[in-house]
């Protein structure tokens, strides 16, 4: 699952909870659409966090090829101010 939390919280399904600011909710999309277009990356365990141009990642991944893919690809987004990276290399779930 890709969500977002905070001000902005969606699942890869796109269902959206809690109020929206419409810019964070563009922005989160736009993260969204650019990780998804590399289909080996493995965002089971990803949480995406939006507030303001900042953006948060938390969550395991399964090594540190994809960990620096990730936080390169949402740094390269239109729009994104900074990029903080909570990310852990490791077994999923942990």
């Amino acid at each position: 699952m890709i969500n977002a939390h905070s001000r902005v919280r969606a699942n890869r399904d796109g269902s959206v909870a809690d109020a929206l600011e419409i810019r964070e909710w563009m922005l989160l999309e736009h993260v969204l659409q650019q990780l998804e277009l590399d289909p080996v990356l493995d965002l089971s365990d990803v949480d995406i966090e939006v507030i303001g141009r900042r953006v948060t990642l938390i969550g395991t991944v399964p090594g540190p090829w994809t960990k620096a893919r990730i936080e390169d690809t949402v740094a390269r987004v239109s729009g994104v101010a900074g990029v903080r990276s909570q990310l852990v290399v490791g077994a999923r779930g942990a």
